[in-house]
């Protein structure tokens, strides 16, 4: 094929070679190209090259290496060889693309060290039971790391979750313990122990929100795994031990808890010595069985030991120590021995309002724990504001059908005696 004298004449105008022009129907004629199209076709290559060796030219912002490279490719394109062309925009694309994956890998190990340090000032508050303030930096903390490292991003979610738990803020907890459950069994496999973990950190948020049967076979799962894999002795197994026992309290499973919370203690105790703050847990938490079956006896000494080990090895401002010394209150309560109950219900109190903040729902349930004493003293005057404001409290932060806003709804009836219904969120 050969051009005719005005289309020569017309693409020369725009700076085309004569080398460029035999390049261009070299290609129309491996393409087959008909005559009649020929005129047609020949423009459009032609203008495709003059746009593209346009594209090619070196830009400012072109690393010097590849700068050179393409200098020559556009000289290639000049004299229309298209393969030492290509050959050299290859060059210069194989260059650029290893240089923005070393830079990648790079800003990727940075992301990783600020998500690490996101993570360890989020560390720091929870130390400090800031755990709203915890919740955000470990929020950062996920999203800073790079989308090849879920399993460092699950561990941050985690840590999102519980704290967000102890905040009080259950829908930001579901979230994040959901998506690290489900990066853990991907990655790790249905098996695992830190599946077992996920397992218990989510079954114990749909507990906190009265979601029990979808909470009892996490928990199980999470048991199975864990004598698998850890052994039955080992004290994460303990911890699931123990919270399996106040899910069946929860539901008024009483003898199937009991034996649970007797186990759990037990090889707390053994594997981690008697003063331990998990022994202190578990101790408290067989205290709440036995209080439930009526042995108080027994359960009285259990909720001083967990408050001794609790004062010494969390200090008397911890949460948890509110928690048992509200048990106490609650034991004492029982047993119409209201001048020792109602100190322990105001130092709950105050603890959990200092730490926690006012609208934690933790102090929900010590405040109705402190109207039922004023009510079952016949205090009225006293308990009402309480029990509105717990309610008021519950009823936002667990809603209106939560398991404790019905209770303190029931509690706060005029006529009835008060209910014996559970006094804590359980850990």
């Amino acid at each position: 094929m050969h051009p005719t004298g005005s289309s020569r004449t017309s693409l020369t105008a725009f700076g085309v070679t004569d080398a460029a022009l035999t390049s261009f129907f070299r290609v129309l004629g491996e393409r087959k190209v008909a005559t009649e199209a020929l005129d047609a076709k020949l423009r459009e290559v032609a203008a495709r090259h003059l746009t593209l060796s346009k594209q090619a030219e070196a830009s400012p912002d072109d690393d010097p290496q590849v700068a050179e490279i393409k200098k020559e490719a556009v000289v290639a394109l000049g004299v229309g060889d298209y393969v030492l062309a290509e050959d050299l925009l290859q060059r210069a694309y194989d260059a650029d693309l290893a240089a923005a994956r070393r830079a990648q890998d790079a800003a990727n190990k940075r992301y990783l060290t600020a998500a690490k340090t996101r993570a360890d000032i989020g560390e720091l508050k929870w130390t400090q039971l800031r755990y709203a303030a915890a919740a955000q930096d470990f929020q950062q903390a996920a999203n800073l790391v790079p989308s090849g490292e879920a399993l460092v991003r699950s561990r941050y979610l985690v840590s999102l979750g519980l704290t967000a738990i102890d905040a009080g803020d259950y829908p930001l907890a579901g979230g994040a313990l959901t998506e690290a459950l489900s990066i853990q069994e991907r990655m790790l496999g249905p098996e695992h122990p830190d599946v077992a973990a996920g397992l218990n950190n989510l079954a114990s948020l749909y507990q906190a929100q009265g979601r029990y049967a979808e909470a009892e076979p996490l928990f199980k799962r999470a048991l199975a795994i864990g004598d698998k894999v850890l052994g039955p002795e080992h004290p994460d197994n303990a911890v699931r031990l123990s919270n399996l026992a106040m899910l069946f309290r929860d539901q008024k499973r009483y003898a199937e808890a009991e034996p649970l919370a007797e186990r759990a203690l037990a090889i707390s105790e053994k594997a981690l010595g008697p003063e331990d703050p998990e022994v202190a847990t578990r101790a408290n938490n067989l205290a709440v069985v036995y209080r439930y079956r009526g042995r108080h006896d027994e359960a009285e000494p259990l909720f001083k030991r967990a408050l001794a080990i609790g004062d010494k090895a969390l200090g008397p401002e911890h949460p948890d120590v509110a928690t048992w010394l509200s048990n106490l209150a609650m034991l004492y309560r029982d047993l119409d021995r209201y001048a020792e109950a109602e100190p322990l219900a105001r130092r709950a109190l105050e603890i959990d309002e200092k730490v926690l903040g006012p609208e934690h729902p933790e102090v929900a349930v010590r405040l109705n724990v402190l109207a039922l004493l004023y009510k079952d003293q016949g205090r009225e005057a006293e308990a009402e504001p309480l029990f509105k404001r717990a309610l008021a409290i519950s009823d936002k932060a667990l809603g209106p059908e939560h398991p404790i806003t019905k209770l303190i709804r029931a509690d706060m009836r005029p006529n009835g005696p008060p209910s014996n219904a559970r006094p804590e969120i359980p850990k």
